[in-house]
């Protein structure tokens, strides 16, 4: 059974899960009963409970534990240039379950598709279902950047690197480095890949330009590749 989110910490020793979304599928889709074991997470603790009582409109937890996650170091964000919907949908799908945390997507000057109010809305209800299902105990974060420098302001004090297949350096190279950050974020490009000019934009600002020397991935896949070699490498 996947974990479900809850939007507020419990101060008590029983949650309560009234008429919604997450009542309607306890209830009516999964059939859930009296006695039963869930689990449930908020933005700040994991939830382990049993079905003390339910009623006609309201289900009663009892928190057997709560603790704090532990999440793999270290902390990766994935800046992603805006592609076309289902390959971003794709993105939020691969990463999730390797505890990628934030995503920043943003529009590069290839970038052929922008994403409107309703898609992020979207992106946003597919990042939580995928949490659930995969068991992260984690809400990722989602956010829009209109052009690099916005993305730049969001990331600059992690470790960035930028994916492109004739970038100079490696993650094996990378590794110490890697091995020393907290936190780490990826850069990938549209399809097509970034320009010369976004290249030099990287450089002036010491982003560590890097090529997976394994092969050349679509770009709904690469920031997975390299994400799952940062897991590898620590």
């Amino acid at each position: 059974m996947p974990i479900f989110f809850i939007d507020k910490d419990s101060e008590d020793k029983e949650i309560i899960i009234e008429k919604g979304e997450l009542f309607h599928h306890l209830n009516d889709v999964i059939r859930i009963c009296n006695g039963e074991e869930l689990k449930l997470f908020s933005r700040n603790f994991v939830y382990e409970t049993v079905v003390k009582e339910k009623r006609p409109n309201k289900i009663l937890l009892q928190i057997k534990e709560s603790f704090v996650p532990k999440f793999p170091l270290p902390e990766i964000s994935l800046g992603q240039a805006m592609i076309e919907k289902s390959s971003i949908e794709s993105v939020l799908q691969f990463n999730v379950p390797i505890f990628v945390r934030d995503f920043i997507f943003f529009k590069a000057k290839r970038s052929n598709f922008i994403i409107s109010e309703s898609v992020f809305s979207r992106l946003q209800r597919i990042a939580l279902s995928v949490a659930e299902q995969s068991e992260v105990c984690f809400l990722p974060g989602i956010k829009i950047s209109q052009n690099f420098d916005d993305c730049f302001d969001t990331i600059r004090n992690t470790f960035i690197i930028a994916l492109h297949p004739q970038g100079k350096e490696s993650f094996k190279e990378l590794t110490p480095s890697i091995k020393e950050s907290n936190h780490i974020s990826v850069l990938v490009g549209p399809e097509g890949g970034f320009t010369s000019d976004e290249l030099e934009t990287f450089r002036r600002l010491d982003v560590h330009i890097a090529s997976i020397k394994t092969g050349i991935f679509r770009s709904s896949l690469a920031g997975f590749v390299a994400s799952l070699l940062i897991r590898e490498l620590t």
